[in-house]
């Protein structure tokens, strides 16, 4: 998956790819909202923050939050349809969808990987 594999520690994020993304994400009524990394594997800054990220989902996990706002990674390289395309990595997004119809609402970058705290409350 990355090339450097010591700076991607295995954290509890799912990784999304074009094939797996509408059983994982549209058809699972019980997610309404998402972060999602998207990374390359190329990509060395990429590495230092699949650190933080892999931290960061530990900690959601530890405070009960995992459930309500799971963490999803997926490669550059895949021609996810719903997503569009990426310009750069590492991104990060805060994705929403309609629990009813499965379709995605909303997509925001997240500037910061831990400013999503507006997101939590």
């Amino acid at each position: 998956m990355y090339e450097n594999e010591r700076y991607r520690p295995n954290g509890l994020a799912k990784e999304l790819t074009a094939e797996n993304f509408k059983e994982m994400i549209i058809d699972d009524d019980s997610i309404d909202q998402f972060i999602l990394e998207i990374f390359g594997t190329y990509c060395h800054a990429c590495g230092f923050a699949g650190v933080l990220y892999s931290s960061l989902s530990h900690k959601l996990k530890k405070h009960g939050y995992a459930q309500s706002l799971p963490l999803f990674k997926a490669n550059t390289e895949n021609q996810i349809p719903y997503l569009g395309v990426f310009n750069y990595t590492p991104a990060y997004f805060y994705v929403r969808k309609d629990k009813k119809t499965g379709q995605i609402t909303e997509i925001q970058t997240l500037d910061r990987i831990f400013g999503g705290q507006k997101f939590i409350d």
